[in-house]
């Protein structure tokens, strides 16, 4: 058996698909992988595939870069003859589709991490993305969503088999089995009575790292530190926010980290802010870890986060209500963090990375 792993740019690979690769491979089977190395492949990636291909993808639709990927996915297609080509994120599931011959006899099947078209996206979303995924129903032997809301539009493209699973899966034992590492809470400056909050996630705008800061600019409370995890092209912009709002004794830009689960141990609550997301694995990781959560009311997030009972979400972009949640954690009024945290352990056992993987074998043996 044969399978060719697409994904616009490599960090996909990386951060959520290596145990779907290591899946397959245990099972004697060939797994390619084709995509932009925007970052360099993980030494594990690239010991588990077969062949990897560079392939010029572009996030933006619109780029000319992928007409040279078009020919690229189309002369590795006509060279190899794949049982499955497993597609991720929109560019890349739609060059490769686009290109794949339908007399090969491959199923294509197509993960998406969060469609850009859902209830408030921009009219040019609708536009672009959702004419591009109806036009490719045809072509998609299978579709597999990650919340609720996509599953529910994806049955309405067209396509013959639609799934849903809990995302990409969390390792479990990593996050519930991490020791507190008092080292690091000396270094960062953490003191006992400090409320930690902790937020993981691209330093862009779609993040929405900006709403949180402005938010603890107008908190009646000083005794918190709010650190921040992620790299990306806000970075400047964020710094100068905090020190516009005179925040730099408490709130902490930590770039790309490599403990997550440690500072989720130190943390107090987690902190996602985030506009558009499929199924954030961080709020996972954080639930995982025992953390209630502060989020915002968007799909993917509230698929996760049940108000009031794992946390609390705020309505999308609303200053006001994110530091109206900010001020019921720091006093703890009319809440039980306990009882978030307890919730949130019990919830996150139906996302583990085993359980995620025995529902991809069952759609991959669906379809052959």
């Amino acid at each position: 058996m044969k399978f060719l792993y697409v994904t616009t740019v490599s960090s996909t690979i990386n951060a959520f698909l290596i145990p779907h690769i290591k899946m397959l491979k245990n099972k004697g089977y060939e797994v390619d992988i084709a995509t932009s190395q925007t970052e360099n492949l993980t030494i594990e990636a690239k010991q588990l595939a077969t062949r990897i291909y560079e392939i010029h993808f572009s996030r933006s639709p619109i780029n000319k870069n992928n007409f040279m990927a078009y020919k690229e996915i189309k002369k590795i297609l006509n060279e190899q003859r794949y049982n499955v080509i497993h597609v991720h994120t929109p560019v890349a599931s739609a060059v490769t589709r686009i290109a794949a011959n339908s007399k090969s006899g491959a199923k294509l099947v197509y993960t998406a991490h969060g469609f850009h078209f859902f209830k408030g996206a921009p009219k040019i979303n609708w536009l672009l993305y959702y004419t591009i995924e109806k036009l490719l129903a045809k072509k998609t032997s299978a579709l597999i969503t990650l919340n609720q809301e996509d599953f529910e539009m994806g049955k309405k493209l067209g396509i013959k088999n639609v799934f849903k699973m809990n995302g990409v899966g969390v390792d479990l034992k990593r996050f519930s089995n991490t020791k507190t590492n008092n080292k690091l809470k000396s270094q960062l400056g953490i003191n006992n009575a400090d409320i930690v909050f902790l937020s993981v996630g691209e330093l862009n705008i779609n993040k929405n790292h900006r709403l949180v800061i402005e938010a603890f600019s107008k908190l009646n409370n000083n005794s918190f530190k709010y650190f921040i995890c992620g790299k990306g092209p806000e970075r400047e912009n964020l710094e100068k926010l905090i020190c516009q709002n005179k925040l730099e004794n408490s709130i902490f830009l930590l770039g790309f980290r490599n403990d997550i689960n440690e500072l989720m141990k130190l943390a107090n609550v987690f902190i996602f802010p985030s506009r558009r997301e499929g199924l954030p694995v961080s709020i996972m990781e954080a639930m995982a870890s025992g953390l209630p959560i502060i989020a915002s009311n968007i799909r993917g997030n509230n698929d996760l986060v049940i108000d009031k009972e794992g946390g609390l979400l705020f309505e999308d972009n609303s200053l006001v209500d994110l530091v109206n949640q900010l001020e019921k954690v720091s006093n703890q009024s009319d809440i039980n963090i306990q009882k978030f945290s307890n919730f949130n352990i019990q919830r996150i056992k139906n996302y583990t990375i085993e359980s995620v993987l025995y529902d991809l074998d069952n759609i991959y043996k669906d379809i052959l």
